[in-house]
């Protein structure tokens, strides 16, 4: 079982060069929209030299919170990616991070959103929870990168996720609107 290091360094301030070159470049590599990624970046809320204990005891780790249940997985596809490399190494954790991202969105045969859910949990729960907040900033992103109005109306019913209302959002479901 993976335990965080007792004297762990404080996040370490990565400017935001660095963190756009390499989403950019990972995301081209995997073929993915680089703005789904910089939204899970957002989503995630990791920092460079961040340990996040999840309740089940397993911890998310670095600027992608890469659980540490991954671990094993991740090493036979990246020998030399550690739990160090993925806390303290910013473009080696966006790398990682797409490459699971990307592992995922095939695991569900394409599906974008059902790949994202997956990469924060299998929960139904929190999977509606955290979609519901990626589309928000997702949304968000898109607009201020194209200058857009609104890109969904928002209707009053509550979001569900594979059947499963989401909880501690607010009551507002997306409906694509075509402009």
């Amino acid at each position: 079982m993976f335990t965080p290091p007792a004297d762990d360094v404080k996040p370490i301030p990565v400017p935001d060069e660095i963190y756009t070159q390499c989403i950019t470049d990972a995301a081209r590599y995997f073929g993915i929209d680089a703005e789904l990624v910089f939204t899970l970046f957002d989503n995630e809320g990791g920092k460079v030299g961040t340990f996040s204990r999840n309740t089940n005891g397993t911890y998310d780790i670095g600027p992608m919170q890469i659980n540490s249940s991954n671990l094993p997985e991740i090493k036979k596809h990246f020998p030399t990616v550690t739990w160090r490399v993925l806390a303290y190494d910013a473009c080696a954790s966006f790398w990682v991070g797409t490459w699971w991202l990307y592992r995922k969105i095939v695991d569900r045969k394409g599906n974008v959103f059902e790949g994202i859910a997956d990469y924060n949990s299998k929960t139904p729960k929190v999977r509606a929870k955290y979609i519901f907040n990626f589309m928000v900033k997702y949304n968000r992103r898109i607009q201020q990168r194209n200058g857009m109005g609104e890109l969904y109306q928002w209707t009053q019913q509550p979001p569900r996720y594979n059947g499963h209302i989401a909880k501690n959002v607010p009551e507002q479901n997306p409906t694509p609107v075509v402009k």
